[in-house]
């Protein structure tokens, strides 16, 4: 049985240690700013994921970071050593063997990532979302519950797309944008836009 440690014990860290028991995956304990009062999971608090001694873990112990913010995963995991660094994926997923996948992933439940799509660094693919073929997904981003990526859409960096939104094929979606929950993108999304309705348009202008 593999073992992990992971960094962040909230709302989003329930549902990666789900994704990990059900691949077999043992979470061993937490690190946090703070001991949490909640604790589901009965897992030992490590302390700070500042006074990591990386070099003291057992050999071949990885490291998860399961905090729900881009940022700020984005800004724990490049402190991580990469030979600590490993993916948590739901054995209810569905990955093509022709996918090309980062580090740091989470890949929920029942989610589904068709052919020749690039999935990068620290992405979340959440509970049930559909990624089509030749898509790529940017570092630290997010694909909310239910949400549909149709072929060849290019998402961004630290970009959100919202629960059950649904991307039209072929669209080149920026960095650091956030698509409302149940959005209908059919036109490119430019850096930093907020957009949101049916069809999306740009809440910021």
């Amino acid at each position: 049985m593999d073992k992990i440690l992971i960094i962040g014990y909230s709302g989003h860290s329930y549902v990666c240690i789900d994704s990990a028991v059900s691949s077999n995956i043992q979470v061993e304990g937490y690190f946090e700013t703070k001991l949490q009062d909640k604790n589901p999971y009965d897992l030992e608090y490590l302390g700070s994921e500042k006074d990591i001694e990386y070099s003291k873990l057992d050999e071949g112990l990885k490291v998860f970071v399961s905090i729900g913010s881009n940022l700020i995963r984005s800004r724990v995991f490049k402190e991580i050593p990469k030979n600590r660094n490993t993916n948590i994926i739901h054995q209810t997923s569905i990955i093509s063997p022709k996918a090309k996948l980062g580090k740091g992933l989470l890949i929920s439940a029942n989610a589904i990532v068709n052919s020749m799509v690039t999935i990068n660094d620290g992405v979340i693919l959440n509970t049930g979302s559909i990624v089509e073929h030749e898509c790529e997904i940017g570092v630290f981003s997010h694909i909310a519950p239910g949400a549909i990526l149709a072929g060849k859409v290019m998402v961004g960096h630290h970009t959100m797309i919202g629960a059950n939104a649904v991307v039209k094929h072929g669209i080149k979606i920026g960095n650091n944008v956030m698509v409302g929950a149940g959005a209908v993108v059919v036109k490119d999304i430019e850096d930093g836009a907020v957009v949101a309705g049916n069809p999306a348009i740009n809440l910021k202008k």
